[in-house]
């Protein structure tokens, strides 16, 4: 019988911001990972001088198809201060878009907008479109499915998928570079699968110190 492992795992950072990160964690996912062979996927900048591309939720399934990367969905809204913060002084490390085009298709997903995006066979809209560029408006119900925390919805929102649009974990919070650099290797590497964030952390070596 397979088990699943419910691992709860409390990040303290310098920053004084916690993340609580609930991590579901069994068998069948380990030997997957184990299974499944790493595919070719087209480079998705052609230099890091150059500004990364940001796909669309709706590309970005398209694209896993083919790809067999992990989603990397930045959940933001238009008004929202620390959603600029977080693409101004973290989206714009070098280190941290090796890491996002290494492992991931990196989203752009506004959860405000008024796409209509069919995700799991599911379709999700906008019930009531925000008219007004800047202005609040009525939360997508794709924001609900894919971006709810433990203190429920709040911007920016990072959400992991695996290579099958399962959520692995969303993450609220404008973190930095370096809170978020070995997160981003830690669902990357699939390290997640067969070890404890507390055992990861305290061994992961950051690139950021040769970094901008």
């Amino acid at each position: 019988m397979t088990k699943k492992l419910l691992i709860s795992i409390l990040v303290v950072l310098a920053a004084g911001i916690s993340i609580n990160f609930v991590i579901l964690n069994n068998e069948q996912k380990r030997n997957a990972a184990i299974q499944n062979e790493k595919n070719e996927t087209p480079a998705l900048l052609t230099s890091f001088n150059e500004e990364m591309k940001w796909y669309s939720l709706s590309e970005a399934l398209e694209i896993q198809e083919k790809s067999g990367k992990k989603l990397f969905i930045d959940v933001y809204t238009t008004w929202c201060g620390p959603c600029k913060w977080l693409e101004a002084n973290t989206f714009s490390n070098t280190v941290i878009q090796e890491q996002l085009t290494k492992y991931y298709i990196p989203v752009k997903f506004n959860a405000e907008g008024n796409d209509t995006v069919t995700y799991k066979g599911v379709e999700y809209v906008n019930k009531k479109p925000t008219m007004k560029t800047g202005a609040r408006g009525n939360t997508h119900d794709l924001t609900y499915a894919i971006a709810q925390t433990q203190q429920g919805i709040g911007y920016p929102t990072m959400v992991f998928m695996d290579k099958e649009q399962n959520i692995i974990q969303p993450i609220s919070g404008a973190l930095s570079a370096a809170q978020l650099e070995p997160i981003l290797s830690f669902f990357g590497s699939d390290a997640y699968l067969t070890t404890t964030w507390e055992e990861y952390s305290k061994t992961f070596q950051s690139n950021l110190s040769s970094s901008n």
